[in-house]
């Protein structure tokens, strides 16, 4: 990393997080930064502490290569620009002086690196971050030309936040836990900074939609929580490790009210065993795990490397971007899993899907798209009675997203999971050993449907339901 000491701050105001009178709870290890020394993390007293946030983390280490990068600090003594080789820890020491940083907790240096210890630890690192004063993320491409030092704030911001967003810190999956985690972020970049309060002072909508890795912990925070969501971000981020896959989600779901996965931090299992037990805990706890669809041309999927897993996991898909409510206790099904096998009893209607192809006389499937995240692939048709005296018909249709482009018949599972526009339904197909696969998820909508017809049900719409059960 380069790291320039003339740092230009987009705003005018400064950020400023006062010290803390009382720290809640301290880590094991902080580093103290003047001389980046490891000590007791209560020696960090009322002052409180900062957390490290960086892009080639891993579980509890930074790696040996990134350590060993190319890292220089750019001073300024008696004006004359200089620049000094240094190592990570001295770029580290130089941003804590430059931001009136005492104490820091740095992974590499606040975790012993024995097995035994090393798992203990990751087991707390979530509190670490919360109960910081702030997180510093390191963003080593975040870099202003000299041709943007006198631009508007606005044009600054959205240069840097492009950057941001094509950064390896934005695509790695324990950094994701950091910002889940931490309540104040302070973006460190080679030459500029800004923080998270600055950006929710500004208020601008557009930004939070186009870059919502700024956003993440204020949107999740925000509304009824469930596992698609989540997954959703964590499977567009890589592990340097691969058994981290299983530590951070497990770190991350265990803030948001997640406990049944939290006892999954060993290395006792082999990983592919220990990534079915850990999903398949998972969606007993929230079955909208299984809301996903095809990913469009912009998701990058770093989970499709695990093909060994169930397609209940939406290993081959992208899961739902908007916010669902789990599934209603009322809705009579019964769901059981062993070894990766899901069955799953429940009403359910058969379908013909067919290709969809743009129709320029419904935005339906665009708006699908933009608010859920998936592509519409298929649709299907339905009658109902008119309420009308002439009993007529009346034409529906459920617009989906199916991973398998070439499916002859699917089936719909009366599983609706609630989002604050309507509603989705899983959808499976049959394979040739007789067992069956999810494939997609169709969509059910305020745009199309009337919210009385949402709340008395779905699938009568298309005719009469059956009840099986499915093993997949």
């Amino acid at each position: 990393m380069i790291y320039d000491t003339k740092q230009k701050s987009i705003f005018k105001y400064l950020f400023c997080w006062p010290k803390q009178n009382r720290c809640p709870s301290y880590p094991t290890w902080l580093v103290q930064a003047a001389n980046m020394t490891r000590v007791a993390g209560s020696e960090a007293g009322s002052i409180g502490y900062c957390a490290l946030s960086y892009p080639q983390r891993s579980s509890g280490s930074a790696s040996e290569s990134f350590r060993q990068e190319h890292h220089e600090v750019i001073t300024y003594p008696n004006g004359k620009r200089t620049v000094q080789q240094v190592t990570f820890e001295a770029v580290l020491q130089q941003i804590c002086a430059d931001f009136d940083i005492e104490y820091l907790w740095y992974d590499t240096m606040c975790i012993d690196q024995s097995l035994a210890q090393k798992l203990c630890e990751i087991n707390k690192v979530n509190r670490y971050y919360s109960v910081a004063r702030f997180t510093i993320a390191l963003i080593p491409e975040m870099e202003l030309p000299p041709n943007h030092a006198r631009a508007p704030p606005a044009e600054i911001l959205r240069h840097c936040l492009q950057l941001l967003h094509r950064s390896e810190w934005a695509k790695n999956l324990w950094t994701f836990h950091d910002t889940s985690q931490s309540k104040n972020i302070l973006f460190v970049g080679r030459n500029v900074y800004f923080s998270s309060d600055q950006l929710r002072m500004i208020n601008n909508e557009c930004t939070r939609l186009e870059y919502p890795i700024i956003d993440t912990t204020e949107e999740l925070v925000s509304f009824p929580q469930c596992a698609a969501t989540l997954l959703l971000h964590a499977h567009s981020r890589h592990c340097d490790e691969p058994y981290d896959r299983v530590f951070a989600l497990a770190s991350i779901l265990r803030d948001f009210g997640y406990h049944s996965v939290t006892h999954f931090y060993t290395y006792d299992l082999p990983l592919e065993t220990l990534m079915i037990k850990f999903y398949q805990t998972l969606v007993m706890e929230d079955l909208t795990v299984m809301c996903f669809g095809k990913p469009q041309a912009v998701y990058r999927n770093t989970f499709c490397q695990y093909h060994y897993l169930p397609s209940w996991t939406g290993v081959s898909g992208v899961h739902c971007s908007r916010v669902l409510k789990k599934t209603s206790e009322s809705l009579g099904r019964s769901c059981s899993i062993e070894n990766g096998n899901m069955r799953i009893s429940c009403d359910y209607i058969s379908v013909v899907p067919k290709q969809y192809t743009m129709d320029k006389s419904t935005n339906v499937p665009c708006s699908i798209e933009k608010m859920f995240g998936v592509k519409v692939t298929h649709y299907a048709t339905g009658t109902r009675k008119s309420e009308a005296q002439d009993s007529s018909s009346i034409k529906y249709v459920t617009y989906m997203s199916l991973i398998d482009d070439d499916c002859a018949k699917c089936i719909i599972l009366d599983l609706p999971f609630d989002s604050d526009r309507g509603f989705c339904c899983p959808l499976i197909a049959k394979q040739q050993n007789g067992r069956y696969r999810i494939i997609g998820v169709s969509f059910y909508t305020l745009m199309e449907w009337t919210f009385d017809e949402l709340t008395e049900g779905t699938l009568k719409h298309f005719g009469s339901q059956s009840n099986a059960t499915f093993v997949i």
